[in-house]
Parts: structure tokens; C-alpha cells; sequence
């Protein structure tokens, strides 16, 4: 694991600021912090890869966005009009910026009066001042002027436009809509919903949407501020999980909601439901049609939940190990235990301590294996694997689904039926 925290915590800085301590931004908080010079994407990107964190350009943008917003991090364009980044606490100072390369050299303010000499001599450079771009205001002006060019154009589609917030979402409006809606997930098949933030795009496909639908339990990041946003609108805002997530788990010193209620399959179709209710509101003239397709729907969700029930049944062992706790509902459903090495957010680092007793109890229990994401790193289960002389597999908690995979045929369901297989290797059941 890498080392990276422990050479300067930032943790406090974005807890102050409401925001998870995922590794990117402690990461990239960290190397603001650390650096003289401002730095860009590309930069951050490579600090990130040094230190053994993932991240793309767009998750690396979007990170400073947030940064930005939240006043941890200062943009700033210089005169070659490259944007670049600091860290929001240094105090002002000017550079030296090179017009034709771009290069930068660092100037205390105090010291500019007695380098005006060489200033003169290196006709090549300037002092430019920092110009701070509130980027995030920009953000909000060019969404909201996109939002009131998207309302001057008519939608003369008859079909209802869904926009889902992540795969499990996307799937049953898909399945319950059939040929009448036209459902779109925001949330890339690569991307962790968990820290997902829509995008500029996304906030004027939501706005265009008769109906969006969220799984609540602060799952999604933005869902509080796009409700507030949507107030007044006409866009029907469904909540699938309300109610539902009503586990609560202890995550870096706070309680934390559990919302990964699309896990249980009973209490999915109770989601499904909520999703037949929006789609005959909004289009009563195909009601039995919407109908139809939810009964369906549930006949498989109820063979699935028999599936479950009966191959978890009869199982040597009770216990199994993943890499964040979002199958807590499904166990609870079934009356196994998880046993997750981070919190509910996949992000979450976890200390020591908390590795050496999973380590521990992996050893004791003689568990044979440790369950990985599709979405996440499997650098923790894997080394716990590798320390306790366990097997790793996959345990897919289905917040995203690849287009490739989707073309092969992967499914919700299917890749349920996958969990269940695992789970009955893990737990050494009868089948």
C-alpha cells in the first residue's frame, strides 16, 4: 500500500469541507500542498501513478472542480494559456512565466523589487500575476445557459425520457419501459457512483428528462443539490430507496447510511415497483403495458430471491470477506455475514489495524476467500489474500455494467446469478 498519506494527512482539510477522503484527492490535495509550482492535470495525473493511485484525466478535472468549489484548491491561467492549479492556502506570490515554452519560475513577492535587473535581462520572461478563475461558477453559468438553450427546443419524441443514475436504476426502468421510454444511466460503466459528479451534459440531459430516478441513501453525491435545483421544474423525481436503506454503518468516525439496498432482490422489486408507479404517472395511457412488464420483472426477481435463499441454506461457513461493505442488505436477506475491509464508500481507506484483524480473523476462521470489485482496485483483497494464503474473486455489488458486457448478455440478474456462485464457493454450501 502506498505510503502516500502518511507523509502528509490531508484528511482533516476534506473532511472540513464535507468531502470523502477518497485517495485521488488526498492525493492530489497532497502534491498541491508539497509543490512550489502550480500544477495541471498532466502533473497530477503522474504524481497519482507515482504513488500507486488510479485516476483519469476526466476523474483527475472533475476532482478539481470539486476542490475548487469546495476553496481547497486555486486555478490559474497563465499567459500561455495553460490551466493550471495550487494548493489554496499558500500565500500570493508571482512567477516567471516563459511566453514561448510555458516554462514557470517561482518569485517570492517580497523579492520582485531587487530582481527588476534581471527581469530586464530575460527578455523571454514576464512577471504575470495569478488569475483566479472560479471555475466552478463558470461551471454553473455555462450548465444553466445550456439548460435554457435545451427548454427553447420541443421534444417531439412521444416516448418518456428516464435518466437513471446508475446501472441497477438504468435496468429496471429499461426493463419496465420497454419500446415506450427512453432511459439513459449518467453514470459511466467505468465510474464508481459513489463519487461520480454529473457533468455539464449530464445536468442538461437530467433537465430534459420527464423522469429522473435515484437510489437515495447518499449513494449519489449530488442527489440533495440536483433536488433542490429541480424544484419548480417539471422533471418527476423518483426516490427508489427511500425507506429502504435503513442500515447504518460506522465509517471514518460517522454514521454512515448504507444504500445498497439493489443488492437484496426483495427489496428491488420494492425499487421496481416505486419505477411502475413514475412511468404510469406520467404516461396513464400505458399503464397495463408498464404493468405487465413490471410483473414480469418481479416473477424473476422472486426466482432470484428462491435462488438465493436456497442455495445459501445449507453452507459450512457464514462469513466472507469483501472489499467494501455493500452487500450487507443481501446477507442480512440470507443469513450470512460480511465481513468488508472498507466502509460503505469503496474509497475508504482503511488503517492498519482494521487490516491486521480481517487479516486475523481470515486466518482463524480458515476462510478461503477474499472477494474483489469490478469497479475498484483489487489491490487490498489481494494482498490479504496473498498474506493469508487465500484465493480472490470477484463479488460484483453491480454499480456498473461495461457496454461490452452488456452486449455479451450480462444482465442484473446474471451477475447476481454470478454472485450467488461465488458466494456458495466462498461459503462452501451444498448445491
Amino acid at each position: 500500500m502506498s505510503n502516500l498519506l502518511t507523509k502528509h494527512d490531508c484528511k482533516e482539510e476534506l473532511r472540513d469541507a464535507d468531502l470523502k477522503a477518497t485517495p485521488a484527492r488526498l492525493g492530489i490535495l497532497e502534491a498541491l500542498e508539497k509543490t512550489e509550482t502550480p500544477q495541471d492535470i498532466t502533473t497530477l495525473i503522474a504524481y497519482l501513478k507515482k504513488h500507486a493511485i488510479k485516476a483519469d484525466k476526466v476523474t483527475v478535472f472533475r476532482i478539481m472542480n470539486t476542490l475548487t468549489e469546495k476553496g481547497l484548491a486555486k486555478p490559474i491561467q497563465f499567459n500561455e494559456g495553460k490551466l493550471r492549479y495550487e494548493y489554496a492556502a499558500k500565500e500570493d506570490h508571482h512567477h516567471l512565466v516563459c511566453e514561448s515554452c510555458g516554462s514557470i519560475e517561482d518569485i517570492s513577492d517580497c523579492n520582485i523589487s531587487g530582481l527588476e535587473k534581471d527581469i530586464e535581462k530575460k527578455k523571454q520572461f514576464k512577471v504575470k500575476k495569478y488569475l483566479i478563475i472560479l471555475l466552478f461558477v463558470a461551471n454553473i453559468l455555462i450548465g444553466f445557459a445550456l439548460l435554457r438553450k435545451s427548454n427553447t427546443k420541443p421534444n417531439t419524441s412521444t416516448k418518456l425520457h428516464v435518466t437513471a443514475s446508475f446501472y441497477p436504476l438504468y435496468f429496471f426502468a429499461s426493463q419496465i419501459g420497454g419500446d415506450k421510454t427512453d432511459v439513459t444511466n449518467i453514470t459511466p460503466a467505468s465510474a464508481e457512483p459513489h463519487d461520480y459528479e454529473p457533468t455539464t451534459q449530464d445536468l442538461v440531459r437530467i433537465n430534459q428528462s420527464t423522469i429522473l430516478i435515484l437510489n437515495g441513501g447518499k449513494l449519489e453525491a449530488w442527489g440533495d443539490k440536483i433536488k433542490d435545483q429541480l424544484q419548480g421544474s417539471n422533471v418527476l423525481i423518483v426516490t427508489t430507496g427511500e425507506g429502504l436503506a435503513n442500515r447504518q454503518l460506522e465509517e471514518e468516525g460517522k454514521t454512515i447510511q448504507d444504500p445498497h439496498v439493489w443488492q437484496d432482490p426483495l427489496l428491488a422489486k420494492k425499487e421496481v415497483k416505486r419505477i411502475e408507479q413514475a412511468l404510469e404517472k406520467e404516461d396513464p395511457k400505458d399503464a397495463a403495458y408498464f404493468q405487465a412488464n413490471e410483473t414480469k420483472l418481479e416473477k424473476e426477481l422472486d426466482q432470484l430471491d428462491a435462488d438465493y435463499r436456497k442455495g445459501l441454506s445449507s453452507c459450512q461457513k457464514k462469513d466472507f470477506v469483501t472489499s467494501h461493505a455493500a452487500f450487507g442488505y443481501m446477507a442480512a436477506q440470507y443469513g450470512i455475514n460480511q465481513i468488508a475491509i472498507s466502509g460503505v464508500s469503496p474509497d475508504e481507506e482503511p488503517s492498519a489495524k482494521k487490516l491486521t484483524e480481517v487479516a486475523d480473523l481470515v486466518k482463524k476462521e480458515h476462510i478461503t476467500v477474499i472477494f474483489f470489485e469490478t469497479l475498484v482496485s483489487p489491490k487490498l483483497s489481494e494482498t490479504i489474500a496473498h498474506e493469508t494464503g487465500a484465493n480472490a474473486m470477484v463479488l460484483d455489488p453491480i454499480e456498473g455494467i461495461s457496454e461490452d458486457d452488456i452486449k455479451a448478455g450480462h444482465t442484473y440478474l446474471t451477475v447476481m446469478r454470478d454472485n450467488l456462485a461465488n458466494l456458495q464457493i466462498a461459503l462452501q454450501c451444498n448445491k
